[in-house]
């Protein structure tokens, strides 16, 4: 894994919109084109805008509370699948007893200013994992211009043999007989050609892990139905489900508490969809809220799905059994075939970052709808509040 610092903006936009960031130029040609489409019309100042049945179930919401919980405690197990794993921070799932292994010692260069660092590896039986750091890289050797992408080239492992590994997310297996490989590195990510030193070679060894290794047991569940008498207790942690729309995977064990890692699937009807809002709520056996947190580095390890949550408690002090709360909203069309047309004059010219504040109210199925604000936004189209 390589660490870089980029640009706040940059990542905040990328977290945004997901999608390809837009030229200035793309962005003032299209502008030119809305302007002069909106001029060439036969009533240039009055350019209806029609409001489509998706922006409604945007704006009309049946705000309907989905309170979703699930029980989990210390007690039993009930699980109809469960197989040893161990979790390794900023690794990821391991089989817990199979051969480990890691790099002997960091190795380090630099050259012209720039410093790589390998800083630790992690080898199992199905993946190879070699982390490093990048210093020293000045910002002129990054692209000044979006449409313009630096190296994107990916990290090889040379065996003794001379056969490659190529880099995706982490490695390949490197054979168990094979304990010196050397890590190709033909450029950093992202910079241009000839701004930094480039085909960085690092002659890496591995060793057997070490005892102290940090593993932390894990438990994949598979909730089925309340225990009943006959099951004989364990020191391990229940996961009883309330509603189907939450399920509790993995527990990992830490320290101090546990991860929970599970998934969220709301139970809508036809014709709807529910819409998570806020964070989920922990209460222990005596109501007490428990404190969580989001734990990145478990969900990025981990592979979640899109519909996947990972958090992490303390379990000092908490009284089990506890109960995950999710709340959300119902958002549904009250009449998919319904639509208006709403008259607004933007004006001879629009300019990005312009706002509008028309306090227009109309009708639309059955209901009173008023529109506040429109924004002229920097993708080249507009931003309408409600």
């Amino acid at each position: 894994m390589t660490e870089q610092i980029f640009d706040p903006l940059e990542q905040e936009l990328g977290a945004v919109y997901a999608s390809a960031p837009l030229s200035d130029a793309f962005v003032s040609s299209l502008k030119f084109q809305l302007n002069s489409k909106i001029r060439a019309q036969a009533e240039p100042r009055m350019r209806p805008m029609k409001l489509r049945p998706a922006w409604i179930a945007l704006i009309v919401l049946f705000a309907a509370i989905i309170m979703t919980t699930l029980i989990i405690g210390p007690d039993k197990v009930y699980a109809e699948m469960r197989r040893l794993l161990g979790y390794i921070p900023g690794v990821g799932l391991v089989e817990s007893g199979a051969p480990i292994r890691v790099l002997a010692e960091p190795v380090e260069q630099t050259r012209e200013g720039v410093t790589i660092t390998v800083t630790s590896a992690v080898l199992t039986s199905d993946r190879s994992h070699i982390e490093y750091l990048v210093f020293g890289v000045p910002r002129s050797a990054y692209p000044d211009n979006e449409n313009v992408h630096g190296c994107f080239q990916s990290d090889t492992l040379i065996l003794p043999d001379g056969s490659k590994l190529e880099r995706f997310n982490d490695f390949p297996a490197i054979p168990a007989d094979v304990n010196e490989v050397t890590l190709v590195i033909p450029c950093i990510a992202e910079t241009m050609p000839g701004t930094v030193p480039e085909n960085w070679q690092f002659q890496l060894k591995f060793v057997a892990a070490p005892p102290e290794l940090t593993v932390m047991p894990v438990i994949e569940t598979s909730p089925t139905e309340a225990p009943t008498a006959s099951l004989m207790s364990t020191a391990q942690p229940t996961v009883t489900a309330v509603d189907n729309s939450v399920s509790v995977t993995q527990v990992i064990e830490t320290e101090k508490g546990y991860i929970l890692v599970g998934e969220f699937k709301p139970q809508a009807k036809e014709g709807e969809w529910i819409q998570q809002t806020g964070m989920p709520v922990i209460t222990d056996a005596n109501g007490k809220v428990v404190p969580l947190k989001m734990n990145l580095d478990a969900m990025n390890t981990l592979q979640t799905g899109p519909d996947s949550w990972v958090y992490e408690i303390d379990a000092v002090g908490v009284s089990f059994p506890i109960s995950i709360t999710f709340s959300g909203v119902a958002i549904s069309q009250p009449d998919p075939e319904a639509s208006v047309e709403v008259l607004f004059d933007f004006g001879e010219t629009v300019e990005q970052g312009q706002i509008w504040q028309p306090d227009i109210q109309f009708e639309l199925a059955g209901h009173t709808v008023k529109l506040v604000e429109i924004l002229a936004n920097s993708r080249g189209g507009y931003g309408f509040n409600f």
